[in-house]
């Protein structure tokens, strides 16, 4: 009963995940050409030649896709509220795989069809310099992101040589952002760092993603503080709560408050569903394995593939898997050490303020999919809604401590030259961001957090995305209070909204099961319509 919110993982995490980082529109000029390598699109295109071509989904379901798969397993949603989950999840699994079945990569880790982005890459790299300046996004890296990031690199390395060659310049400066960090890091680890100047690197799961590693590994333990905290996090999403929306009759949505009731449903798909899905689409690329940490590493391998016949079709997929693992993400702070140290200047920019999907205990502070430690090699954080305590505050640098009291820049690898935006999502993107990428790379010589009065060590992102300030002048210290006053939840009255929950799940269950034994109609109106528990609900509803 503790275990929540697959959906929200299947069709939230796990597919928001894989949508892009929005490039931003405003053109910033800087004196060294700038290689962009962002992370995953959410489409592909079926003909990797042709523009003009389908464009498949690699990101969030459409509505209607929502409503085919709602639709295929309501019939079963209540025989799941009683234990009877096979029929509810193999129907989740076979109306949800095939919306994703042509993104799928071989067991060599390669695609079987035409898809891919090649229709997007220039057909003759030029000097875009205006003025001797050039622009951060002139060049853009098309890769694919679903493909083994040691092949990437090659490319990446063949780009970087081109762009040499018409600039007429002696190395490139680098923005990394998201899963296309993996693709700089394989560069780095293979030629070295002999033609790059300076190598930003933005919300990137440099240790791995928590939540991609439980999901591929199954190593999923609820942590019930921390899934309150999410709870109450999502119900200020809109895209979360549509999608749990989708699988209850809208006519019940505010009397089931299905945020809450379906947890217990959906969470079953965390051990059975997911798995197959991720086994069937998602695992079959090289370059999502680069989001699994260490720790989860070879769980993930034996869960995914487990038997001898599924690990012999899949050996070629396996091989690219365990090299881009051992070779380079197991080596991820060496190598960008090494860079620092052969004249790279290394910036790392991390997003945090957010309750992490709660997959296990550590599940804290994050920027919903990635953990502070791991965007910026060991920033110390207290979990979300807390604050570091006295103890470690007494003895720590002021120096470096947040604003909010939540975090401790020195521990991390590059503290000097780490940023720490608040308020900001993975895959958040405003375009205020810009400039501080331009401020970083138009810097005589290597800058560092204390140089940039406009942007110091620690940031916050308005709530409308426009700005990005300062943490301590922007009162985004206080953005507990802020939230509660524009929407009625702060980190305040989670302990309220736990047993709120707590209490309600338990009296869901008894309340089905009784239903279903006593052969009552399983129409949910005619099931809430006189019970008590629907005052519950309706008090939840209007006092948060």
């Amino acid at each position: 009963m503790k275990k929540i919110i697959s959906v929200l993982l299947v069709c939230s995490m796990l597919l928001v995940c894989l949508a892009p980082a929005a490039v931003a529109a405003k053109v910033t000029r800087v004196s060294t050409p700038v290689v962009f390598v962002g992370g995953q699109m959410d489409y592909i295109y079926a003909d990797k030649n042709d523009a003009e071509s389908d464009q498949l989904l690699t990101g969030d379901l459409p509505k209607e896709a929502l409503d085919a798969v709602s639709a295929a397993v309501r019939p079963q949603l209540m025989d799941a509220f009683v234990g009877k989950w096979e029929g509810y999840l193999d129907g989740f699994y076979r109306a949800a795989v095939p919306y994703y079945e042509g993104i799928a990569l071989n067991g060599e880790g390669l695609p079987d069809n035409d898809t891919g982005y090649d229709c997007l890459k220039e057909e003759e790299i030029k000097n875009k310099a205006v003025n001797g300046r050039f622009g951060i996004y002139d060049y853009t890296f098309v890769y694919d992101w679903r493909l083994d990031p040691i092949a990437n690199a090659d490319e990446l390395k063949d780009y970087i040589n081109e762009i040499l060659a018409v600039t007429e310049k002696d190395k490139v400066d680098i923005i990394a952002q998201g899963i296309g960090t993996a693709t700089v890091l394989a560069y780095l680890a293979e030629y070295g760092a002999d033609k790059v100047s300076e190598l930003v690197i933005d919300n990137a799961a440099l240790e791995g993603s928590d939540v991609y590693g439980a999901m591929f590994s199954g190593d999923i333990t609820q942590d019930a503080e921390k899934l309150a905290v999410f709870v109450a996090q999502a119900r200020r999403n809109n895209t979360l709560l549509q999608v749990v929306k989708q699988n209850i009759d809208p006519d019940n949505w505010e009397t089931l408050s299905s945020v809450k009731v379906t947890r217990a449903v959906y969470g079953k798909l965390y051990e059975v569903a997911i798995p197959r899905i991720m086994r069937s689409v998602f695992a079959t690329m090289p370059g999502i394995w680069s989001m699994i940490p260490d720790e989860y590493f070879d769980a993930a391998i034996d869960g995914v593939f487990s038997s001898f016949e599924v690990a012999e079709e899949n050996a070629g997929l396996i091989e690219k898997i365990n090299a881009y693992h051992n070779g380079v993400a197991v080596n991820a702070a060496e190598i960008l050490t090494d860079a620092q140290e052969n004249g790279v200047n290394v910036y790392l920019i991390a997003n945090y303020g957010f309750q992490m999907i709660p997959v296990n205990a550590a599940s804290g502070q994050s920027d919903v999919y990635i953990g502070i430690g791991s965007q910026t090699l060991g920033v110390t954080a207290a979990d979300y809604g807390k604050t570091l305590d006295e103890d470690y505050l007494a003895e720590a640098d002021e120096t470096y401590i947040s604003a909010d009291k939540e975090l401790d820049a020195s521990t991390g690898a590059f503290a000097d030259h780490t940023w720490l935006i608040k308020n900001l999502e993975y895959r958040e993107k405003p375009e205020a961001l810009d400039d501080l990428f331009v401020s970083i790379l138009n810097f005589n010589g290597y800058t560092n957090v204390f140089d940039l009065e406009e942007y110091p060590q620690f940031l916050f992102c308005s709530n409308d995305r426009a700005n990005v300030s300062s943490l301590k002048e922007s009162g985004g210290s206080d953005y507990a209070d802020e939230q509660q006053e524009n929407d009625g939840t702060s980190k305040l009255t989670l302990p309220n909204i736990f047993t709120f929950i707590r209490n309600f799940i338990e009296a869901i269950v008894k309340l089905v099961t009784s239903v279903i034994k006593t052969g009552q109609t399983t129409d949910f109106a005619e099931i809430f319509s006189n019970h008590p528990i629907t005052d519950m609900v309706e008090e939840e509803m209007s006092n948060p």
